[in-house]
């Protein structure tokens, strides 16, 4: 059995930017904005802006992967990744994104073994055909995937759970973690509710936190 589990956002924690984002600046223009005013302002939620910007994209697989590959990836998780292992841990990514640029990253970055929970995704005519799993006991309406749900769900399976978010869909999750790790608004939204974090900027200041507490052996670099 595995001594814990660390649970990770991927779009925002394990990179610097949403890769929704990128999408927009690429391909969509003006499109994507007014896309993303309709979601601010309510009228459609996150799983429907996700699925409505990924769906609006008219491009090659291959200029579609090329973006993928312009995602940047914390320089330090790969290393992190590697340390939870030999500390009998498990590493998860757990993402309201889609599969289909998570594991196109994920290969190209050489990273193996890795359990991904995500909304489905897959290439078609132009577009990324991004797709929720009615069926799963963790289905959310509202982002496809009810991160909370996974979280409870893997807490039950391990004696530790570990968990690193940055934004809203990430919230109610962090509250089933033993330890959470916040970086960008998520800060805020755990310090207004009265809770414990700690906050980071990468996954080094992860890795040297965790190794200070004895759970991973951790020097740092990449």
């Amino acid at each position: 059995m595995k001594d814990f589990i660390f649970i990770s956002d991927f779009d925002g924690t394990l990179t610097d930017e949403d890769f929704y984002y990128i999408v927009m600046k690429k391909f969509l223009g003006d499109n994507g904005m007014e896309i993303y005013k309709d979601w601010i302002n309510g009228k459609m939620t996150v799983f429907e802006f996700l699925r409505k910007i990924f769906g609006s994209v008219n491009a090659s697989e291959e200029e579609i992967i090329k973006s993928v590959m312009d995602i940047k990836f914390d320089t330090y998780a790969k290393g992190f990744i590697d340390s939870v292992k030999e500390a009998n841990g498990e590493f998860m990514i757990l993402s309201a994104g889609c599969s289909y640029y998570i594991h196109k990253l994920l290969e190209h970055l050489n990273i193996k073994n890795i359990k991904v929970i995500s909304n489905n995704g897959v290439y078609e005519n132009g577009k990324i055909v991004m797709t929720a799993d009615k069926n799963s006991t963790f289905y959310s309406e509202i982002y496809g995937i009810d991160k909370a749900l996974v979280v409870e769900h893997y807490k039950s399976m391990y004696p530790k759970v570990y968990f690193a978010g940055d934004s809203e869909p990430d919230f109610r999750a962090s509250k089933k973690a033993d330890i959470v790790f916040a970086r960008g608004h998520l800060q805020k939204m755990i310090r207004d509710s009265g809770a414990n974090f700690v906050a980071v900027e990468n996954f080094s200041e992860i890795g040297a936190y965790l190794n200070e507490m004895g759970v991973i052996k951790y020097e740092g670099g990449k």
